[in-house]
């Protein structure tokens, strides 16, 4: 389940409890490691390549599982399935950015607390 003020998302793998963020940081990354932007991305993960969902399945995961590695998200995506991952990882994206009138506030984030 997604959360819209934090944009994550929670789901069981590997009978653990497990969270995916796509925050700033995480986007960051995403972009350093694929040398492109958010928007160009979007194009290439049409037809990606198995490995850059990989790496973007672990950068969404890195922020709350700091120690995850490629192997590791690929466990995971191995038990949950990739048309889960993938949906997952859209679902991630999609809670990043909420659309401000959805959520009635007038940033598409509220800023972090203190």
């Amino acid at each position: 389940m997604a959360s819209r003020l934090t944009g994550e998302l929670t789901f069981s793998a590997l009978g653990s409890h497990v969270i995916m963020v796509f925050d700033f940081n995480a986007i960051c990354e995403i972009e350093d490691e694929f040398d492109m932007s958010v928007s160009e991305l979007q194009d290439t993960l049409q037809a990606p390549r198995m490995k850059m969902i990989r790496s973007i399945f672990r950068i969404g995961l890195s922020r709350h599982h700091p120690d995850i590695t490629d192997r590791k998200a690929g466990e995971i995506i191995g038990d949950i399935g990739i048309q889960r991952a993938a949906g997952l990882i859209g679902e991630a994206f999609s809670a990043a950015f909420p659309k401000a009138e959805a959520t009635g506030m007038t940033e598409a984030r509220p800023p972090a607390s203190a």
